[in-house]
């Protein structure tokens, strides 16, 4: 990391807040998650500064997780200042999503980066085709 000049550090770094308000605007308009955006420039940007090895991918998707977990805490807060969180429901849920959390993390953790961007790949395509081609009731 050291070896890389301060000129394309600034460029990665205004890539990097563009990609951000890039994602902004995807997930404002379109509702889907900003890792549409930020996995693969988080990849690149991962890869120019030599963060993460052979586990670029991993760190990548890692990183945009632990963003869900913290903007999700937040929300949480937010929503139970306002009273509108079911808390029954939230606690009937919270190990069973934290158990399947794990269980993914385990998955991916021990997957080649090939199979992983497959499936990150596949994850995308279907996002797009749901948005695309159902009825807005049913999405």
């Amino acid at each position: 990391m050291s070896g890389v000049p301060v000129s394309e550090l600034v460029m990665m770094l205004v890539a990097l807040v563009g990609a951000g308000a890039v994602a902004g605007v995807i997930g404002g308009l379109f509702g889907v998650g900003g890792g549409t955006v930020l996995v693969p420039a988080l990849f690149y940007a991962f890869s120019v500064l030599g963060v993460g090895g052979e586990s670029n991918l991993h760190v990548a998707i890692g990183t945009s997780l632990l963003t869900i977990v913290a903007t999700s805490l937040r929300s949480l807060a937010t929503h139970r200042q306002h009273g509108a969180v079911d808390e029954v429901v939230l606690k009937t849920w919270t190990p069973w999503v934290a158990f399947g959390g794990l269980v993914g993390a385990f998955i991916a953790g021990g997957s080649p980066m090939s199979a992983l961007a497959i499936v990150y790949g596949f994850c995308l395509l279907f996002i797009a085709a749901q948005m695309g081609l159902l009825p807005e009731r049913v999405t």
